[in-house]
């Protein structure tokens, strides 16, 4: 168990080797035995090329002006790993920080033993998930890479937002546009709202197949609203 959030730091810092590790077999495993947090939150899920932080930031500042308990997801952090899991702009507090890695601990010491470790990132979402089922109103959830097979894609939203598409992590989503919008699009959830940034035509034509096929209701800027600055 870890005791300190020194020695849960160093923890995480010795196993930053372990990188990227794509796919949703390991979360699920860590989800289901702390009781899938993930179910009772109510969460805007949002991928992209680009745009992800600023998306993040207008829509928790837009829903804080409505007094909601505001819980972000977002990687990488400008500060620390706790930077990256906050409410009301405020980072998880090291006392909550440890208590869910010790929720953790066992789960970890398994997927060890099936020498099949999780990585970083993963622990990291389902801390979150923890702390945002206990203490947040409404969470946003930015992925990590791709989308449909990120950590992140285990949750049901009540919407979910692809801001951009672009080339981006090819070694792992593929060389092509079509290919890469195909990562993002997983996460369009079964009649679940999605909206999209201005795409590219190629990238469009994946985004309206993945939305027939699970019949989400599709708003894309430009087309069903438009965004205005104001001074």
């Amino acid at each position: 168990m870890f005791k300190t959030i020194q020695q849960l730091d160093a923890y995480f810092d010795n196993r930053e080797k372990i990188g990227i590790k794509p796919g949703l077999e390991r979360i699920q495993f860590l989800l289901r035995k702390v009781n899938h947090p993930e179910n009772s939150m109510k969460a805007i899920h949002i991928a992209g090329t680009n745009g992800k932080g600023s998306t993040v930031t207008y829509l928790e500042q837009s829903l804080l002006a409505m007094d909601y308990k505001v819980g972000t997801f977002t990687s990488p952090s400008l500060t620390n790993r706790q930077g990256m899991i906050q409410l009301n702009q405020k980072s998880i507090s090291d006392d909550d920080y440890l208590k869910y890695a010790n929720q953790l601990f066992d789960a970890i010491l398994e997927l060890e033993k099936r020498e099949d470790p999780p990585s970083n990132f993963e622990l990291l979402v389902v801390i979150s998930f923890c702390f945002f089922q206990e203490y947040a109103d409404i969470s946003i959830v930015e992925t990590g890479m791709g989308g449909k097979e990120d950590a992140t894609n285990c949750i049901r939203p009540l919407i979910s937002i692809i801001t951009s598409i672009g080339y981006d992590h090819m070694n792992f989503l593929g060389n092509d546009l079509a290919e890469i919008t195909n990562h993002k699009a997983g996460i369009i959830k079964q009649k679940t709202p999605i909206i999209i940034g201005k795409l590219p035509e190629q990238a469009l034509k994946v985004i309206e197949d993945a939305v027939l096929l699970k019949q989400a209701p599709l708003f894309q800027l430009g087309v069903d609203f438009k965004i205005k600055k104001i001074d």
